[in-house]
């Protein structure tokens, strides 16, 4: 069988290099073991990667709701419509909104972005994953950046706050298990969710959402022991404020406030004296109410311990921009007439109708933004008013309410190229076998409605696009040469702020100048509501027919006092202030008692859409939507 050097494109940070074989009948997809820096890696999600392309419930030809049902109708007659419907509120963009999101880290995939910015459409604002974390950095480092993950060879002690390198991070997570097999000792943090076992020599079980106070309580441990770092001190501006905060708690209020027993905090402690010490932080600490302050805590903690700008050192949350591909030809000429929030869309929708000022066509692309925003079943009521598109190739929560479905094509069915967060190499994206007959690439969906629209709307080729991604400052490559190649290096990254010299234009580091107390848990409601990363499927792409073998799996600690009150025998349901949902409970030791783990991604067709019983919380920075901040509980149902 002859395999395909290819790779993958998917909303992941691992970008791992493929090779693919189509036999006619099936798709066969492993790692690449040539690969300087997957070698061989392949998550399960991609594995089965083929499951998804030949499912039976894919959508192949494009769909129109009329009379609330659907009927399949011609590429041609599509197009002309969606294009119509563009071209009749031309002069009035606001009244468009694009709610786009990175599906594919292709630079061809951003083609509807690069549509609807030039036609100068509303966008959503604010961030379904990173933004407040990302954020957080820039105020504290004045740029976002981060080591190579190969730096962590280098590193003495390895702190994990949170990211779950079995279920996500694979990457990261072969390089952990190499410095710990080097002899680097390893601590993770969690509130207690499965796999960490194997990439850890200590559990650190935490309350979750209290990061910034651990950090904090780590920091006084290191003052008291005179083990600041002089350097660091000298390195930032406004150490006096940050003192204050420092000072405002006693060591005994910060661990009480964060659940963590004095000798976890002496070994964290000793493990950030003990350095060059690598802090990797989770996706999902900025996920709370006070997201963003938690990021800036842990990096507080990296600086002020003398972590900061050394080899085997720093903090790994977010790549940043290496400079080795050039995504800006989507990127708008001017900023959008409106935005509307994305943690809380459907009342920004309605609030728009209620003002006389409404969108009256949205495109989606890239998200089911219906069952991955919060306060889903409002989102999806209010999308029932506006004529909506969806570029979508399931019958997801989404499809359900779209007026016009576009069938895309899905990854290794068309050509792009890519970068990833956690390796420098730029990755051709070979096409291994055709698309349905009746599914275009996202490119040529966004091409066709261009050319359809008075005048036409100028849209480059993909050929140009792709080109032109590849003479990047860093990297100057023809694709032709990627083309052959099949990837690409960029130039190794030095260790991130040498020399402790920051990004801001003093060149020092920023410090949080404020502690925020958590929110207590409202009455009635005394448990955590954690959705954390599935490991069998990348985020809503869950096939419809595992969803409906059982309800929302559910978990919670044989510790929980809520246990008392349930009847384990009978069925049981999760409640929120937005509702209630039928779940299957399971025990699962070492979560911490008042948390519940929940399976994300679900749908609400299904019965699983666990983001309708989460409102629309906003965390403290960059619009993020704050899932974690939501409280529940659990009760037998009625009946």
């Amino acid at each position: 069988m002859h395999y395909t050097k290819t790779c993958c494109t998917r909303h992941c940070g691992n970008g791992c290099a493929l090779l693919a074989a189509y036999d006619g009948q099936r798709l066969h997809v492993k790692g690449d073991p040539d690969h300087p820096a997957t070698r061989g890696l392949v998550c399960g999600k991609t594995a089965r990667f083929g499951e998804r392309l030949h499912a039976a419930d894919r959508i192949t030809r494009p769909l129109l709701r009329e009379g609330g049902n659907l009927r399949e109708i011609s590429w041609d007659a599509a197009l002309d419509l969606a294009a119509q419907r563009i071209q009749a509120l031309r002069a009035v963009p606001e009244r468009m909104l694009h709610v786009f999101y990175v599906a594919s880290y292709g630079v061809l995939f951003r083609a509807s972005s690069y549509l609807f910015g030039r036609l100068g459409a509303a966008a959503t604002s604010g961030d379904y994953c990173l933004d407040a974390g990302i954020e957080a950095q820039i105020l504290d480092f004045g740029v976002l950046t981060e080591p190579e993950l190969d730096d962590l060879a280098l590193s003495r002690r390895i702190v994990n706050w949170g990211r779950n390198l079995d279920a996500e991070g694979m990457f990261a997570g072969r390089c952990v298990r190499e410095a710990r097999r080097r002899g680097a000792s390893v601590l993770a943090v969690t509130p207690g969710d499965p796999g960490y076992e194997s990439f850890a020599d200590r559990i650190v079980t935490i309350r979750p959402g209290m990061d910034r106070f651990l950090a904090l309580a780590v920091l006084r441990i290191l003052e008291r022991r005179g083990a600041l770092s002089q350097d660091a001190l000298r390195a930032v501006s406004g150490f006096g404020c940050f003192q204050k905060v420092l000072h405002a708690h006693s060591q005994e209020e910060l661990l009480a406030a964060c659940g963590v027993a004095a000798a976890d905090a002496q070994a964290l402690a000793e493990a950030y004296a003990d350095g060059p010490c690598a802090s990797i932080l989770g996706r999902g600490a900025q996920r709370y109410r006070f997201g963003g302050e938690n990021v800036r805590f842990i990096d507080a903690l990296a600086l002020l311990s003398g972590n900061m700008g050394l080899p085997g050192g720093g903090t790994y949350f977010s790549s940043g921009d290496r400079g080795h591909i050039d995504y800006s030809w989507f990127k708008r000429p001017e900023a959008p007439p409106r935005t509307l929030p994305v943690h809380d869309l459907g009342r920004a929708l309605e609030r728009a109708e209620a003002q006389g000022e409404p969108v009256e066509l949205v495109w989606i692309e890239g998200t089911n933004a219906v069952s991955q925003a919060p306060d889903s079943a409002r989102l999806a009521g209010a999308l029932r008013k506006p004529f909506v598109v969806a570029v979508e190739a399931f019958m997801n929560d989404t499809a359900e309410i779209a007026d016009l479905i576009l069938p895309p094509a899905l990854m290794l069915e068309w050509e792009d190229v890519t970068r990833c967060s956690s390796h420098g190499w730029v990755h051709h994206s070979a096409k291994v076998l055709e698309p349905p007959e009746g599914c275009l690439s996202n490119f040529e969906i966004s091409r066709q409605v261009a050319r359809r629209l008075t005048p036409p709307l100028e849209f480059p080729t993909a050929e140009e696009v792709m080109e032109g991604a590849l003479d990047a400052p860093n990297l100057k490559t023809s694709l032709a040469e990627l083309r052959e190649r099949t990837w690409l290096p960029s130039p190794p990254r030095p260790t991130p702020f040498a020399g402790l010299r920051f990004g801001h234009a003093d060149g020092k580091a920023r410090l949080p100048e404020t502690l925020h107390d958590e929110p207590a848990p409202p009455t009635g409601y005394p448990l955590r509501l954690l959705t954390l990363v599935n490991k069998a499927h990348l985020l809503s792409q869950i096939p419809e027919s595992v969803q409906r073998e059982r309800p929302c799996l559910v978990r919670i600690s044989p510790d929980s006092p809520s246990l008392s009150g349930l009847d384990m025998d009978r069925p049981v349901r999760l409640v929120t202030e937005q509702g209630s949902l039928p779940v299957q409970l399971e025990l699962l030791p070492g979560l911490h008692p008042e948390a519940v783990l929940a399976e994300r991604g679900g749908w609400m067709k299904c019965g699983r859409g666990i983001n309708a019983l989460i409102g629309p919380h906003e965390a403290d920075l960059a619009g993020q939507c704050a899932y974690y901040a939501q409280f529940c509980r659990l009760e037998n149902s009625p009946g």
